[in-house]
């Protein structure tokens, strides 16, 4: 199964957290996990961008109002370029995006 995530959980970014630990524990179960992260704040962060192992990739997208316009397109091309199985989302606004994929 292919799983995209919207989430808001900027702890996924931190390497020894427990947020990306139990998303590392999701790639395990999946063929392929794409965690898109829309965070209102900038965080100190190497790379906007990180694959592990081809089965998880995360993507962080920042700003103001305009990260779930940023995150809606990040989504729909990540759509156009995986066959992606199902759409998971954390939080109403993250709903929102998901709605206008289907």
């Amino acid at each position: 199964m292919r799983i995209l995530m919207l989430s808001s959980d900027h702890l996924v970014l931190e390497q020894d957290s427990f947020a990306r630990k139990r998303i590392e524990k999701y790639g395990e179960l999946v063929e392929k996990l794409i965690v898109v992260i829309i965070a209102n704040r900038k965080l100190k962060i190497t790379n906007r961008k990180e694959q592990k192992a081809n089965k998880i990739l995360v993507i962080a997208v920042f700003g103001g109002f305009l990260r779930f316009i940023k995150a809606f397109f990040v989504s729909r091309k990540i759509l156009r370029e995986n066959k992606i199985d199902l759409i998971t989302c954390q939080d109403i606004e993250h709903c929102l995006i998901a709605y206008l994929l289907g």
